[in-house]
């Protein structure tokens, strides 16, 4: 005789089954949702190369220049003795969550201001723990720790070796726009598995910070993938390039093609900004009636970043 319970049992293990394939696809689905994580200020964002430029026709004023789009790689190295003015300590702020390896953590001006801004908002949502590993080194420093035993050389597929320390010259820590971070109870190569981290790749150009060294693009930066170390590029600038997923490199030479792009924010006022890329055999001129910033490429190029709104 058949056991009335079989089918009982039968029945539970097609509904347990079912449960499991619901459960499944549900999480293939959240999934393939998740796969594009470009934050809503990036996408909405309206980025338009134009032939229009904006009136100018005044001699730049040199305080207003930033070098905050300057290149330091192995192509177009800084001098020795570079060095960014003015820089603000950032060591002592926030210290209820933030810690830090120094006393002396100095910033270049803008990237000091907009640091805070970004660790307030930081802090705002929750995350604290955060220990500031480095920022301004200069050109001695760098090579102190380019030729320690701290270095090592990654060879790609391509076959180009990549280190994980630059040359003296090379790094945007001499710059005085680099920060590198991790948690204090966590290691920088997996700062971007902890949530400060992830807000801070999916945020950060909201303040003008570019994760610098992306997996994806370590053939052309020639560095092996750091996702500890944010750098500063002014804030329309940071959010073209997490619109269009370049790199420094790669958006300097969207610039130089270009030459002039129009970019509307995806903040309340929608704020505009108009990028003029002066080529260098170019006379560079400005606006007289908006506000702008300027800075060099270091590859003999030139930048006007005008905001008209």
């Amino acid at each position: 005789m058949n056991s009335p319970r079989k089918p009982i049992v039968y029945l539970l293990i097609i509904i347990v089954y079912l449960l499991i394939l619901g459960l499944l696809t549900g999480a293939t689905i959240w999934m393939l949702l998740s796969m594009d994580k470009k934050p809503e200020s990036a996408k909405r964002m309206k980025i338009t190369v134009t032939e229009n430029r904006i009136a100018c026709n005044a001699e730049p004023d040199e305080t207003r220049r930033t070098d905050s789009l300057l290149l330091a790689n192995e192509n177009y190295p800084l001098n020795a003795d570079y060095e960014p003015y003015p820089m603000y300590n950032t060591c002592g702020k926030y210290s209820q969550f933030l810690s830090y390896n120094s006393q002396d953590m100095p910033l270049q001006a803008q990237a000091y201001n907009a640091f805070l801004e970004m660790m307030e908002k930081l802090n705002a949502q929750g995350y604290d723990n955060l220990l500031i590993i480095s920022t301004y080194r200069d050109y001695n420093k760098q090579s102190e720790l380019y030729n320690s035993d701290r270095r090592t050389v990654i060879v790609t597929d391509e076959g180009r070796e990549i280190t994980d320390i630059a040359r003296p010259g090379c790094s945007d820590h001499q710059l005085g726009l680099a920060v590198d971070m991790q948690t204090s109870v966590g290691s920088k190569e997996n700062f971007d598995t902890t949530s400060p981290g992830q807000w801070i790749s999916q945020y950060g150009h909201d303040y003008g910070f570019i994760l610098r060294y992306p997996e994806k693009d370590v053939n052309t930066t020639g560095v092996v993938y750091e996702p500890w170390h944010f750098r500063f590029v002014g804030i329309p600038h940071a959010a073209v390039m997490r619109n269009k997923e370049l790199c420094l490199e790669d958006y300097l030479d969207f610039l130089r093609e270009s030459r002039t792009v129009d970019v509307q924010m995806a903040d309340k006022k929608h704020t505009c900004f108009q990028i003029i890329y002066y080529q260098p055999n170019e006379r560079v001129l400005v606006p007289r009636e908006y506000s702008y910033t300027i800075s060099g490429d270091n590859r003999n190029g030139t930048i006007v970043t005008i905001k008209y709104n």
